[in-house]
């Protein structure tokens, strides 16, 4: 349990360092909508991620290197559910963020994970992906 704690207050550092200055440009797009989930969602928008890391971060740049995107090259560090209550005070930031892109009816079914691209210098390697399930799948609808 404290492990998951952990996790989710580094998601919440990693979103609260994400609005600071030479932060990474962020990309979003708000589904239409968004389905409900089931009983293995985690392990179904983790494996979602893994599938979309190499589009969401094509072209990334270190140093005006290029920065592969491959399973090596990236730690997946944690994950919340956006619209689970009870809201920890940590997943606030993260819930807000959302809400300013999309509407509650959105939120409510997403999930949020930070991810670590450790080809990249800090603070741009802490990165925040939300994700819904939509009628095509698990789609990412914004990356830091």
């Amino acid at each position: 349990m404290k492990l998951v704690a952990v996790l989710l207050a580094l998601l919440a550092l990693t979103f609260a360092a994400a609005g600071g200055r030479g932060a990474p440009a962020a990309r979003a797009s708000c589904p239409s909508s968004a389905l409900p989930g089931g009983p293995h969602d985690a392990e179904a928008v983790l494996a979602a991620l893994r599938r979309q890391m190499p589009s969401l971060y094509k072209g990334l740049t270190d140093m005006d290197e290029p920065v592969p995107i491959n399973p090596r090259t990236y730690e997946i560090e944690g994950l919340i559910r956006l619209g689970f209550p009870p809201r920890p005070a940590f997943a606030r930031a993260l819930r807000n963020r959302a809400l300013q892109i999309c509407p509650a009816r959105i939120v409510d079914r997403s999930w949020a994970v930070r991810v670590d691209l450790t080809r990249v210098q800090l603070p741009a390697s802490a990165r925040v992906v939300f994700l819904a399930k939509t009628g095509n799948g698990w789609t990412a609808w914004y990356h830091s």
